[in-house]
């Protein structure tokens, strides 16, 4: 789901890998991982930016996500769940950051 992270340098090319789900018949079997990790591939091959996530830090840190890199974001579902990871090294660097996620992602 494409987002638009705002930054004093203008808009990023960004995007919330969000929400993600698997069954429970089908959880520990790397789906989960399988997805998230196919996520971060097709958002480098299109050159996106930045990725964020909103979820369990415990599960996306594994992935480098992280916490207190989205924390100078400011966002709807800014806290400890709102996770950045960069594609572009030091593209999140600064002050100034504003994550609009379009109107359907409330609804989820």
């Amino acid at each position: 789901m494409p987002c638009l992270l705002d930054s004093p340098r203008g808009p990023l090319c960004a995007a919330a890998l969000a929400p993600l789900c698997v069954h429970p018949d089908f959880r520990r079997q790397g789906i989960g991982a399988a997805l998230v990790k196919e996520g971060i591939s097709r958002m480098k091959s299109i050159d996106c930016q930045a990725l964020l996530v909103v979820g369990d830090p415990a599960y996306y840190g594994r992935f480098g996500f992280s916490a207190a890199l989205a924390a100078q974001i400011a966002c709807p579902y800014s806290g400890p769940h709102l996770m950045a990871l960069e594609l572009e090294r030091g593209i999140l660097a600064g002050t100034g950051l504003r994550a609009d996620y379009p109107e359907p992602f409330a609804a989820l």
